[in-house]
């Protein structure tokens, strides 16, 4: 059920990464949002290069289920397609909604910090990090934008905790989510963090 409305204005960002389905179809796919103009059209790109618009067949005036997350809430909205491109770049034109309906996934409480850190790809290459907050079942981090990150790889990560110096605190974690904010990714990342959750709680209020 839904939960709440929400502004749009403060909810659409280049990068957001956006479900698109077709009402009573069950096939769905994954677009990112390149630009908007309120009241008028959300830009989406096919993330598929093509195929997934291909898969859904849409034309003007088709209408759309779109879901997508963001801060460990899921947003929801219908809206209709208005129009199509297939040069230079696959993309779809759809109605910008007036409102969207919000369901909260989270359900454990999350600790707001800042901590340093460094995260160790699935190829080996390091990135600082910044651990934005941290729950008994996993983080958000950003990265820079030059970082490969791909949703469901594994990461690897060490920090320090505040006051301390050692031993550091090591982890691996699923990648669940993944959008671009300010200018550099961040990723929602699934782990058991418990006991890190619960040395942090010292430092850091949770919300």
């Amino acid at each position: 059920m839904a939960e709440a409305t929400q502004d749009t204005g403060e909810l659409f960002f280049c990068g957001l990464n956006m479900q698109l389905q077709v009402p009573g179809y069950a096939s769905r796919i994954v677009t990112t949002l390149l630009g908007a103009r309120a009241d008028r059209y959300l830009a989406l790109h096919d993330n598929a290069g093509g195929g997934g618009l291909e898969r859904l067949r849409l034309s003007p005036g088709d209408p759309l289920v779109v879901r997508f997350f963001h801060e460990g809430v899921a947003y929801g909205f219908r809206s209709y397609v208005r129009q199509l491109l297939r040069e230079p770049e696959p993309m779809v034109f759809i109605a910008y909604p007036e409102e969207t309906e919000s369901f909260a996934l989270r359900r454990e409480p999350r600790l707001n910090c800042q901590l340093p850190a460094r995260v160790r790809m699935g190829d080996g290459e390091e990135h600082n990090a910044l651990i934005l907050d941290v729950s008994e079942q996993g983080c958000r981090v950003a990265l820079p934008p030059a970082a490969a990150v791909c949703e469901g790889g594994t990461l690897h990560i060490s920090l320090a905790l505040p006051e301390e110096t050692e031993p550091l605190v090591r982890f691996s974690a699923d990648v669940r989510r993944h959008s671009e904010e300010d200018g550099r990714q961040v990723l929602g990342l699934s782990a058991d963090l418990g006991r890190t959750f619960r040395r942090l709680g010292a430092y850091f209020p949770s919300g």
